[in-house]
């Protein structure tokens, strides 16, 4: 018996030690590569919330294109809010609904395509304005093996899988770097993106730069899984002997 539980936990051992391996980044890149990688291209889907201002010197003539600035009280006498942009919510048939404007389709389009038609929209109305656009609520999710999974907003509007590791505190140790999952919603469906870590291709991957409600997922390697299934194993096989010990000294 003393042979089996020196077994299992040599077996437990080599597993643990099997999580060594693999662990760096880009094994493949050396001090002089010259790396293209892919740029960031947001595109607006359904549930985003838009802030639009349209800014000009005329201000009386570009004041009711924009929506007015909401502020809020709870008790006028001791609580208040700072004032606050309001949103447009990109609905299901891909429109916004802008004051004056009206319907505007912007699903599946760039912030530069977006802008392009309300300036056909707007036409000779106003002169010398610009269009601000942004989304107010940019996020992403990381899960898995990683030392601070959650969500994390980005105000920016732009990160990439390298920056989204570091809001997490970077995988762990058992980390199967050479999968990581990418899950976007690109309005029609799910999808899956795998990127390896070990790998300088990350750079050229269509997920360096996540897209908004993108979900990043690490999922545990064979060591992990391994001394998971083994410490189960040890502890019930240790429960038994202890239980067979004790049998055979009642009758001894």
């Amino acid at each position: 018996m003393r042979i089996i539980v020196v077994g299992i936990l040599c077996l437990g051992v080599f597993l643990s030690c099997s999580s060594i391996s693999k662990v760096k980044y880009f094994e493949d890149l050396n001090s002089f590569d010259n790396i293209a990688y892919t740029n960031s291209n947001v595109v607006f889907k359904q549930g985003d919330l838009l802030s639009v201002m349209i800014s000009s010197p005329q201000i009386e003539l570009s004041q009711p294109y924009n929506l007015p600035v909401a502020s809020f009280s709870v008790n006028s006498a001791s609580v208040s809010g700072q004032p606050q942009m309001q949103t447009y919510l990109v609905r299901s048939d891909g429109n916004i609904t802008l004051p004056i404007i009206g319907e505007v389709y912007v699903l599946g389009k760039t912030k530069k395509e977006v802008i392009a038609d309300l300036t056909e929209k707007i036409g000779a109305n106003l002169s010398d304005y610009i269009i601000i656009i942004r989304i107010m609520n940019f996020k992403i999710t990381v899960l898995g093996e990683v030392n601070r999974p959650g969500v994390f907003k980005i105000s920016n509007e732009s990160v990439t899988l390298l920056e989204a590791l570091g809001l997490a505190g970077d995988m762990t140790i058992y980390a199967k770097r050479k999968e990581v999952k990418i899950i976007r919603d690109n309005g029609i469906e799910k999808q899956v993106i795998t990127v390896d870590f070990n790998s300088k291709d990350l750079f050229k991957s269509k997920a360096y730069y996540l897209s908004q409600n993108d979900v990043v997922y690490i999922s545990p390697n064979r060591a992990k899984s391994g001394s998971s299934l083994i410490s189960g194993a040890t502890s019930l096989l240790l429960s038994s002997l202890s239980f067979l010990v004790t049998l055979i000294s009642l009758f001894i």
